[in-house]
């Protein structure tokens, strides 16, 4: 039986979705033929592809099929024969497409007045006109026959798409759309009054208070009178027009499902005090299930970072609006996080938690961690400072760990609420600096905060109410990933430095030992380049998507595979004309707890291949973003194409492209 690698997950047990995927027989790329396939422009709506290669003996691979994806394609998921694969689709992409799509007539609204457009030759409809302004689309396609891919579901959820997870074969789609109500003001009408107090008698306003008292109150009546216009259009605004619908295809046939039950308000939650103007959507679908049935829970909440155990899935949102920021002296909106908690431990079934706050803002997934029924979460404080405040308030950043359980109220199970209570903090940590990465590992935690040097914490989280810094250790450049190898080592990749700050073209890996938790070290680094130090060029920076992006980070059996990439000028001998050109390349790096990182002889892998001598490269995405091993071989993947290499020789077994 083959052994392969698969997508660099966070947690066990749950598969992230991304645009490549394999079974270890077969690789699943979402791309598209070109550029324009790929990011689609306005009535472009087929030009997304689902392309499956076939790899029938190791180190092989052969062009298959395809598949067409309706709309942007984004990422997919898969469990035995049932592929979900996503995709974003734009309305106006509906509104100009070759015919009359069947889902457009569902999306304007009741009150919306179509207008002749002589370009075009047709009717269409203003923007605000339609009930949101994107899809998210989950196709599930039957892969019994690889060679012909067939589509089994069509699911389309208002909002847009943020992330995937699958847990047991249930496939959970997580989309936010922002709330468009027709007819709301967002600044207030001010009076000719105001203005003429304001502008003609400029020069004396701010010397004269009953001038700017009286431009006080004509400002206070204009903000009341548009609140209170607002709130009665809010009170007759229908349910339906703020809970965002699934619709279900199947041929020409549209069914739309509401979920605006007014007496079982359980598939969507409110916070009390929240001042979102979004709704997240969680899409559940039990790839096992014959029917393909699913399930759809709503929360108001902002734009959100998602994370998901094989138990628990968590929307992590700024607990406050673009506008708390401007905050003034009176009142104190400080940088908080909203955490909503889903179960997901059934198969088929999501059900909402509870919710809870912690002070400060998180980074991405990797803050937070759910363990043994503990959610630990990793923020940063005071890292928008305001200047306007008096110097003595004005307070730095500082970082901070909080540990959160489920706690119930209420004596019988018809009254009982559940909220995210706090139960352990550790605050104060590397005051100034806030976090470029954070990793929580069984009852350890790690973070990596930065300023000018790197500082990699450690954290004991065995009591988790009462989580304790144990040990920092000071070194340059900073990590943007931590990848854990074992019990006591970390692999991380990120930004090289010195003691000045960070060198942006320099793309660092290191080795970290914590077999002493309190006294961590550093037992091995390397700088990465796609191009060698005796090359010819003016200049070059190394880029690599894993520094950003955990699932371009590939560690397999000893070998890690990071993608890196340039821009550059190389010079011809006589030094009077350069090319500029595009490096694209895989290197591979020998990772040894004992011998430490050192670059695998001969593993530089090159896609130029696929692009040199097209002029048009730099429309495309040439770089090599994702790797495969699969037994003794290294399958390398970018938009143009596929290379095998052989690893114990890197001779190039295969390619296609």
């Amino acid at each position: 039986e083959r052994e392969f690698s698969g997508t660099n997950n966070q947690e066990g047990g749950v598969d992230e979705a991304d645009f490549v995927k394999t079974d270890g027989d077969y690789l699943y790329v979402l791309f598209g033929d070109s550029y324009y396939d790929y990011s689609p422009y306005y009535g472009h709506l087929d030009g997304g592809r689902l392309h499956i290669l076939a790899v029938p003996e190791v180190g092989q691979v052969e062009y298959l099929s395809n598949a067409t994806v309706e709309g942007w394609p984004r990422e997919m998921l898969f469990s035995g024969d049932r592929m979900a694969v996503y995709s974003d689709i734009s309305v106006w992409d509906l509104q100009y497409a070759e015919g009359d799509h069947p889902l457009l007539s569902y999306l304007v609204r009741d009150s919306a007045e179509s207008k002749y457009d002589e370009y075009m030759g047709d009717y269409y409809y203003d923007w605000n006109e339609y009930r949101v302004h994107s899809l998210s689309k989950l196709t599930v396609f039957n892969l019994s026959d690889r060679s012909a891919p067939q589509v089994e579901r069509e699911l389309y959820m208002e909002g847009w798409y943020e992330t995937a997870r699958e847990v047991d074969g249930t496939v959970r789609m997580v989309s936010h759309g922002y709330l468009d109500i027709p007819g709301l003001v967002y600044w207030p009408e001010l009076p000719d009054e105001y203005w003429d107090i304001y502008w003609e008698d400029e020069d004396g306003f701010w010397n004269d208070k009953a001038l700017q008292t009286r431009a006080e109150q004509l400002w206070m009546t204009a903000i009341n009178v548009t609140i209170a216009q607002n709130e009665a259009i809010i009170d007759a605004t229908n349910l339906d027009e703020l809970v965002p619908r699934v619709y279900e295809m199947a041929g020409e046939s549209v069914t739309v499902h509401s979920f605006t039950d007014t007496t079982n308000c359980q598939d969507f939650v409110v916070a009390e005090d929240g001042t979102a103007r979004g709704v997240t959507s969680i899409m559940t679908l039990d790839l096992a299930q014959s029917n393909l049935s699913f399930q759809a829970d709503h929360v108001m909440s902002n734009w959100a970072t998602i994370y998901a155990s094989a138990d628990m899935l968590v929307i992590a949102e700024m607990a406050n609006d673009w506008w708390w920021f401007w905050d003034d002296e009176t009142a104190r909106y400080e940088e908080a996080t909203n955490l909503h908690a889903f179960d997901i431990s059934q198969p088929g079934e999501t059900s909402y938690i509870g919710s809870g706050r912690v002070n400060g803002t998180i980074l991405d997934q990797f803050s937070l961690s759910e363990y043994n029924g503990f959610l630990r979460v990793a923020t940063t404080t005071g890292q928008w400072g305001r200047w306007w405040l008096p110097a003595e308030e004005q307070t730095g950043p500082e970082n901070h760990v909080f540990v959160l359980e489920q706690l119930t109220h209420g004596g019988s199970s018809t009254n009982q609420s559940t909220e995210l209570n706090v139960v352990g903090h550790v605050g104060g940590i590397a005051p100034g600096e806030r976090i470029w990465s954070s990793r929580f590992v069984g009852d350890r935690g790690y973070l990596v905060t930065f300023r000018n040097i790197d500082p990699l914490w450690t954290l004991d989280l065995s009591d988790p109410t009462n989580p304790q810094v144990i040990g920092e250790l000071e070194v340059p450049g900073v990590s943007t990933y931590i990848h854990p190898l074992d019990e006591n080592h970390l692999l991380t990749i990120g930004i090289g430095g010195d003691k000045n700050g960070l060198n942006w073209g320099s793309t660092q890996l290191s080795l970290f030992d914590v077999t002493d938790f309190a006294n961590p070290v550093r037992a091995s680094e390397l700088e990465l380049s796609p191009v060698s130090k005796e090359a010819k060029n003016e200049w070059s920076w190394a880029h690599s998507e894993a520094t950003y992006e955990h699932k371009a980070f590939q560690y397999w059996n000893g070998q890690l595979a990071i993608p890196l990439s340039t821009y550059r000028n190389t010079w011809n001998e006589d030094r009077q004309t350069y090319h500029y050109e595009y490096v694209s390349k895989l290197v591979l790096v020998d990772v040894s707890t004992t011998a430490g990182l050192t670059i695998y002889d001969g593993s530089s892998i090159d896609h130029s291949m696929f692009y040199n001598g097209n002029d048009e490269w730099y429309w495309d995405r040439p770089d090599i973003r994702r790797t495969v091993f699969i037994d003794d071989y290294v399958y390398a993947i970018s938009q143009q194409g596929v290379t095998v290499h052989r690893l114990d020789t890197m001779e190039l077994s295969a390619y296609e492209g």
